[in-house]
This record gives C-alpha cells, sequence and structure tokens, in this order.
C-alpha cells in the first residue's frame, strides 16, 4: 500500500490511513487489489504480503489463497524489529539495525541515498497496529486455519532461516 502512485485516486485516503496508524479502508484496498492481480502477469498466481486483515475484506476482494502463510511472532520482538528498521528514501530498500544493518550508517548500500525512520514506525502506532491484529486479522488466520490452508511459521529466527522454513513447510 506504501507504494501507491501519487497520481492514483486512492493516494491520499491510503496515506492518511497510514499515517495514523491505521490500514488502508477496506474497500480501497479491495479496488486496487483487483484492479493489480487482474493483470495477466498474475494469471499463474501471486503473493499477497498482508492481505486480508479483516474478515470483510473478501467482501471487497477474495483472493481464493491456495495457502495463507503466517509469520508469528511476539509483540515485543515486533516492536524490536520496527523501531530498528531504516528506508532508503530514494528507492525503498529496507534495513534492519538488528537482522539486515547498511555497511556505512544511515546511507543505502545499494544506491548511496539517506535512510530514512518511517514517520509511522513509532511505538504508539505500533501498539494501535497491534490491537488492530488482535481483534481483526486474528479471526482471519483463525478462518484459514479452519479451512486447513494456514501454515504458521514462528517468524522468531533471522530473514534467512524464516525463508527456509516457508520453503519447508511449502515444498519448494
Amino acid at each position: 500500500m506504501r507504494s501507491v502512485s501519487p497520481e492514483s485516486v486512492f493516494y491520499t485516503p491510503v496515506r492518511e490511513a497510514l499515517g495514523s496508524g491505521q490500514l488502508a479502508p477496506h474497500s480501497i484496498l479491495g479496488s486496487i487489489m483487483q484492479e493489480v492481480t487482474s493483470a495477466s502477469r498474475y494469471e499463474k498466481g501471486y503473493i499477497l504480503d498482508g492481505g486480508m486483515r479483516h474478515i470483510s475484506d473478501r467482501d471487497y476482494f477474495d483472493p481464493k489463497p491456495d495457502v495463507v502463510i503466517y509469520l508469528n511472532i511476539t509483540y515485543e520482538l515486533s516492536k524490536s524489529r520496527t523501531l530498528s528498521r531504516m528506508t532508503c528514501q530514494e528507492s525503498g530498500h529496507i534495513y534492519n539495525t538488528q537482522t539486515h544493518p547498511p555497511i556505512k550508517a544511515d546511507v543505502c548500500d545499494l544506491d548511496g541515498s539517506p535512510l530514512i525512520i518511517r514517520d509511522d514506525d513509532n511505538e504508539e502506532l505500533l501498539k494501535q497496529r497491534w490491537e488492530i491484529f488482535n481483534r481483526d486479522t486474528l479471526p482471519v488466520i483463525e478462518h484459514y486455519r479452519q479451512l486447513g490452508k494456514l501454515v504458521e511459521i514462528p517468524a522468531e529466527g533471522r530473514p534467512d532461516e524464516i525463508f527456509k522454513d516457508i520453503r519447508s513447510k511449502l515444498n519448494i
């Protein structure tokens, strides 16, 4: 959602929602997802990262997933990772002082641009997002668990370990 073009009719409402610690409105998310996934390059499938955060999202866009991956972490680890995140100001490359630090402090390894901390990467907004997750998204996770489509991955390790676990559980 952060990559919505400033020219898009969805840009302002998405930015306003994210900047206040909320999620993008369901109707807007559904419209964007419907538009994007109807492109021919997605006819063999796609991965949604962070999609379907509320059970009613299916009213606007139902991806009918074959599998749902749930990366399960504690609030404390989420807080630690979020508050350690930095983003390349120019191209959006993501760094983390704990798991993927830049070679030179505050400078993108790939293009030399400054690294910034996003406005919404703060403890107050993280608490709000965590509450929303517990209230709205956990029921979605349980829905897909009941359908037998959920693959739960403990995400406490390093990114390469988590990726290896995902590949193993999906047999890829």
